[in-house]
C-alpha cells in the first residue's frame, strides 16, 4: 500500500528539510503527544534540501517479524510560495518504487 500527498509549505526547501530531518521534529510530526512506546527511525536517504527518507518501527530496534518497516519519503521542490513537499508512505512491496 502507498499513500501520497502533495503539500505546499510557506518556507524555502532548506528550512523544510531541516524541520523534516531533525529527530525532535520527526517525533512531533508522527506521534505528537500520543505517548507512543519506543520507536526506531532509520534514515535511508538524505539529500539536502531535496529528499529525506526514513523507515520506522514501533517497538524499538530489531526486525519486525513478517513485514518490512514502512518507508517514508519526503521530496522537496522549490515553488513560488516556498516548497512543494511530496510525501510518500509505502509499505510492503510498494517500497522499491517509492525510492525511485
Amino acid at each position: 500500500m502507498t499513500i501520497e500527498r502533495d503539500i505546499e509549505v510557506d518556507a524555502p526547501p532548506d528550512v523544510v528539510f531541516d524541520v523534516l530531518s531533525r529527530s525532535e521534529h520527526l517525533w512531533e510530526w508522527w506521534f505528537g503527544d500520543a505517548g507512543a512506546g519506543p520507536v526506531a527511525f532509520t534514515v535511508v536517504a538524505a539529500d539536502p534540501p531535496n529528499r529525506f527518507a526514513f523507515r520506522w518501527r514501533a517497538g524499538g530496534p530489531g526486525p519486525a517479524p513478517g513485514r518490512p518497516d514502512p518507508l517514508v519519503t519526503f521530496d522537496l521542490v522549490p515553488a513560488p510560495a516556498g516548497t512543494r513537499l511530496h510525501l510518500t508512505v509505502a509499505t510492503g512491496e510498494d517500497q522499491d518504487s517509492a525510492m525511485r
